[in-house]
């Protein structure tokens, strides 16, 4: 394959595509983006593969009307396959307001499967396709003209493996009986709620060291304002006001310029409007009615798990992603067990869903002695107690 002969810029080129693919049932996606210097991740190029068809269409070398490109992505009937796709349907929630419909997720179901946590494209396609991919082009600037035909190739490669895997893992986890696992897992990446950023809600991405009401209504407040601007601006978060500068004046509460001007990374020298929006917002949301102040986030019980309980979920849920054959991580972080140890919340994750199924339920009935373990022949067996007093 001619690499530069992928490669779409044209309206026409961009229509003979699709129409094309609009005869696909799955089509493989994948994107190049820098997002560096910009709040919204600035697309660079698109790649996609169905029924041996593999192109790399080219959003910003010319006046290419998307929209036929859009719709394609919203075609119920055509499978849409990624990678590690968050980034991916960022993007295309930004442009459009909306997420592709339905979608695959490869590495999603590479954690279902036992590959691990977040196992990189490459590996995948070793692992399936005994495949190796040439990287040398992975720190490309794709924001620059013209491409070249490594880099071409390299990012159309992303996607014509992934065409290739999409069917063995389908099979796979068709096998395992595990495709309401990751319809599960999926259900939160396909969610809007997942890429919609709201500006009053902002802070809470941020690692809160005070749990004081007062410092955390500020700490809401000037978040909020952040949030606003980058999006106003397309500028990073950090390029605008690190998070560290948004904790300071959080916790300090400066009334003026001169106490402002102690906050470490704040640079007001040549930025009055800056100085005057901050103290401002600080003003307001100490004035605010206290009723509407943010609660602050429940913290984990001082109380310590049980050292027996703990350790025993360990030697459960080790046991059980052993046969299962997928991660530990998937079923339950370390912190979630050390939750699920103190807790019977049934909000919990663990308790929820096919977690619950293969996991969370035989958990509530161990923390209630409903269920022993035995040692036999160096293999561990849980039992009911019933029977084994039978």
């Amino acid at each position: 394959m001619n690499p530069q002969s992928a490669m779409i810029t044209t309206q026409i080129a961009l229509d003979k595509a699709l129409h094309q693919l609009s005869q696909c049932d799955v089509i493989a996606l994948d994107t190049e983006f820098l997002r560096e210097k910009t709040y919204y991740p600035k697309l660079c190029l698109i790649q996609i593969s169905g029924n041996g068809h593999h192109y790399a269409i080219d959003p910003i070398a010319g006046e290419l009307d998307l929209s036929g490109l859009w719709a394609l992505f919203q075609d119920e009937s055509i499978m849409k396959v990624f990678h590690a796709g968050r980034q991916d349907l960022e993007i295309f929630y930004h442009l459009t307001g909306e997420l592709p419909r339905p979608i695959f997720d490869t590495q999603v179901a590479a954690m279902v499967c036992g590959l691990g946590d977040q196992i990189g494209y490459d590996k995948l396609v070793s692992h399936y396709l005994n495949k190796h991919i040439d990287k040398s082009s992975r720190f490309t600037d794709w924001s620059k003209r013209p491409l070249n035909d490594r880099q071409i190739t390299y990012a159309l490669d992303d996607v014509i493996y992934l065409a290739e895997i999409y069917p063995i893992m389908q099979k796979q986890l068709k096998k395992n009986k595990k495709e309401r696992w990751i319809a599960e897992e999926l259900a939160i990446i396909t969610s809007k709620e997942t890429y919609a950023i709201d500006p009053e809600e902002s802070y809470k991405r941020i690692k809160i060291r005070s749990p004081k009401p007062q410092v955390l209504n500020r700490l809401k407040h000037l978040a909020a304002f952040r949030e606003r601007e980058c999006q106003k601006r397309d500028l990073p978060r950090g390029r605008f006001l690190k998070d560290e500068t948004l904790m300071d004046l959080a916790a300090t509460g400066p009334k003026n310029t001169d106490a402002l001007a102690k906050i470490r990374g704040l640079n007001l020298q040549s930025n009055g409007w800056l100085s005057t929006n901050i103290l401002k917002i600080i003003k307001q949301a100490d004035e605010q009615d206290k009723s509407l102040w943010p609660e602050a986030p429940k913290r984990q019980p001082t109380e310590r798990a049980p050292a027996a309980v703990l350790e025993v979920l360990r030697v459960l849920l080790k046991h059980v992603s052993d046969e299962e054959g997928v991660a530990t991580r998937l079923i339950a972080t370390a912190a979630e067990l050390e939750t699920l140890a103190l807790s019977d919340d049934k909000s919990q994750p663990v308790l929820q869903g096919w977690r619950y199924d293969v996991f969370g339920a035989k958990a509530l009935d161990m923390k209630s002695g409903k269920i022993a373990i035995t040692l036999q022949e160096d293999k561990l067996y849980f039992h009911p107690l019933a029977s084994l007093s039978e």
